[in-house]
């Protein structure tokens, strides 16, 4: 049977997706209210057994009741860590009952894949992991420290990699087709905004090594990133190319939405045919300026710095 943890639910934006791709799904968010919403959205996938929620803080070895901070604006940075004095008034504490990663496995059964999203604590979990001698087929943490990565590769030991930015996730993993163990068919799936995203083979692109994991770090930087690991799969090293069109997935696939947009519905409305060829010169542009800037030596980010201001005039034409 396989089983997904989901720890750090938050609103529960992911569950659709990983009870197409798991028998038993199991919940973790320390917000009550949170769970609340959980509850009602999944009341017959809990009602089935397929989805667990633990109202907890899931913790490395502490267990009992912890202070948890829940952001009053953005409730999806809520954290373990307690805020700074000179933001205090934005946050509210709340005494939680801590759960030991141990006892959630413990309790729930071997993982299938574990995703670790908790706002600075998914190094700890992951070093907790290690020193159980736990390490599921596949498992991600959000990446805004180095130590993340560190973990999973030296201290678990993996060696097969992917990245998933998370600010993309909506507009590269949108309308896929998912193959689905459970309901042994494929499904059309779109990733809402802020979700963690797909797992696993659902990921675009290959897995890749550690020293290539590394060096595309390098170049986008830490931060709203998911590292993704697996023992399933054969790692891959890639070459300068390949880095270049990996670092900027999300820059093509933003040009094409918004060309495809511009020949399907702008253009037929534009009577004035210089201004038509002026947009389509543009597009091509903004792609040769993107080029260019990589082949001068910058280390472009995946959006595309240089030609931001480009492609936001552009825009304006087509909204």
């Amino acid at each position: 049977m396989h089983v997904i943890y989901d720890i750090g639910s938050n609103n529960g934006d992911d569950l659709k997706y990983y009870l197409l791709k798991a028998d038993k799904v199991v919940a973790v968010e320390a917000n009550p209210m949170l769970c609340q919403k959980i509850s009602a959205a999944f009341s017959r996938e809990i009602e089935t057994g397929r989805l667990v929620v633990e109202n907890c803080a899931i913790t490395d070895k502490q267990s009992g009741v912890v202070d948890f901070y829940i952001n009053i604006k953005y409730h999806f940075l809520s954290s373990l860590i307690a805020p700074g004095q000179q933001n205090k008034d934005k946050w509210q504490a709340i005494s939680i009952e801590a759960m030991p990663i141990s006892q959630l496995i413990r309790k729930h059964g071997e993982p299938y894949y574990i995703k670790i999203d908790i706002e600075g604590y998914d190094e700890a979990i992951l070093s907790a992991l290690a020193e159980m001698g736990i390490k599921p087929p596949y498992i991600s943490a959000e990446s805004h420290t180095l130590g993340v990565f560190t973990v999973l590769a030296e201290k678990l030991g993996y060696k097969s990699f992917k990245l998933v930015d998370g600010d993309s996730v909506s507009k590269l993993y949108s309308k896929r087709r998912i193959f689905s163990p459970i309901e042994a068919n494929i499904a059309e799936y779109s990733f809402p905004f802020h979700s963690a995203g797909p797992f696993g083979d659902d990921i675009d692109g290959p897995w890749l090594s550690k020293d290539s994991l590394l060096r595309i770090l390098a170049l986008q930087g830490l931060g709203w990133k998911d590292i993704h690991a697996t023992t399933m799969s054969k790692p891959q090293h890639i070459r300068s190319l390949q880095y270049w069109l990996y670092i900027n997935q999300y820059f093509f696939a933003m040009v094409f939405a918004k060309f495809k947009h511009l020949l399907r519905r702008t253009l037929p409305q534009i009577p004035n045919k210089a201004k038509r060829e002026g947009l389509i010169l543009g597009f091509v542009f903004l792609i040769c300026a993107q080029v260019f800037d990589v082949h001068r030596g910058q280390q472009t980010p995946a959006k595309g710095q240089l030609c931001r201001p480009y492609f936001y005039t552009l825009e304006s034409h087509l909204t």
